[in-house]
């Protein structure tokens, strides 16, 4: 969902004037969704600095970061939102529905009559929901194939191909070739981008949340097509993100999560990819380190674990040798990188593969 009202450099998705026991509240809307390419963690920034121009501009305002409900998105992804907050200069509230002014972070004010808000009206292209996934996707990752935008996204590859093809068309990504055709978003892809999320212009943000590393080719694919690997083994996949760097994980970066269902269980599925570049004791001395930062991940959120490596089947070997000490709420998966969509059961507790 595009933003329709404005204040000073700050944009939002809607404004409220609730009718509320002490006046009428002045109520900024931003639309948070697991769909829309952003790790849940940097919601948080994104609702600080719409919070700074509101305080310098607008007293009277407070915050409502309207997200999905929780059985569409699951406790963590809602917790992630709501932890990464921190201090906001104006009340917040987090939920998908109204707040009332006790599920604000701090008593928001009133006024004796409605304010109104600059709306915005034929200042951004018309773009469908699947063009807004493919739009935040490549605003992460800058550049990269259908195939792995339509996993990142969560869309069937017609709908990818389709949706880039009319970004395209609005000049707000480009397609270039370099051994095969991919696409790469242009600057006015970028501000379109962050001013989706509800990111004030000027404001410093770290748009280009994938870990810069040289990463192959082979392992940066595998990373991207995680998404689409899990939903072809049957998986139910809410989202996910590839080479993310976590919160509270020592500064870990998992090749790619994702997170979901297992069942009735609430799960993260951290993938590794090994690319056989080191010895066979290093292999699973690191396989061993990532699994344990993994597991205690998880346990901090209250979720499960399917822990995947997938690599060279010789790499997968060695590192099945660091992983011995594995927790009863996760699993661990070993696959070969080149059999996409092929993974073993689940068995809680255990090594599979």
């Amino acid at each position: 969902m595009l933003p329709k009202v404005r204040v000073g450099s700050a944009v939002f998705h809607d404004h409220l004037t609730p009718d509320w026991e002490a006046g009428v509240g002045d109520v900024f809307v931003l639309d948070a969704s697991p769909r829309m390419g952003l790790p849940p963690w940097l919601w948080g920034r994104v609702v600080r600095e719409a919070g700074k121009v509101l305080y310098a501009s607008r007293p009277t305002a407070s915050i409502w970061l309207r997200v999905p409900p929780l059985e569409e998105t699951g406790y963590w992804w809602r917790l992630m939102v709501v932890r990464s907050l921190g201090p906001v200069a104006v009340p917040v509230a987090v939920g998908e529905k109204i707040p009332s002014p006790a599920r604000f972070s701090y008593p928001p004010k009133v006024t004796r009559s409605p304010l109104p808000a600059g709306r915005l009206s034929g200042s951004w292209p018309e773009i469908s929901e699947a063009e807004e996934r493919a739009l935040g996707v490549l605003a992460r990752i800058n550049k990269g194939y259908t195939a792995e935008v339509a996993s990142l996204s969560m869309v069937s590859l017609p709908t990818a191909r389709k949706a880039l093809q009319r970004l395209k068309e609005q000049r707000l990504v480009v397609q270039r070739t370099n051994r095969w055709p991919y696409w790469e978003i242009t600057r006015k892809g970028v501000s379109l981008a962050l001013r989706m999320w509800g990111v004030p212009r000027g404001a410093r943000f770290p748009i280009r949340t994938e870990r810069r590393t040289k990463t192959a080719y082979k392992h940066r694919r595998a990373s991207r097509l995680w998404n689409a690997w899990l939903r072809r083994v049957g998986f139910d996949v809410v989202g996910g993100w590839s080479e993310v760097i976590l919160p509270g994980a020592r500064g870990f970066a998992p090749d790619a999560l994702a997170w979901g269902w297992v069942g009735k269980h609430e799960t993260l599925f951290w993938l590794e990819v090994e690319g056989g570049h080191r010895s066979r004791a290093q292999i699973a001395a690191r396989a061993e380190k990532r699994l344990l930062v993994a597991q205690g991940f998880a346990r901090l959120y209250g979720v499960r674990l399917v822990f995947t490596l997938l690599g060279a089947p010789w790499a997968v070997q060695a590192a099945m040798r660091g992983m011995t000490r594995i927790e009863p709420f996760a699993a661990v998966l070993l696959g070969d990188w080149n059999r996409f969509g092929e993974l073993p059961k689940v068995r809680w507790g255990a090594v599979q593969g």
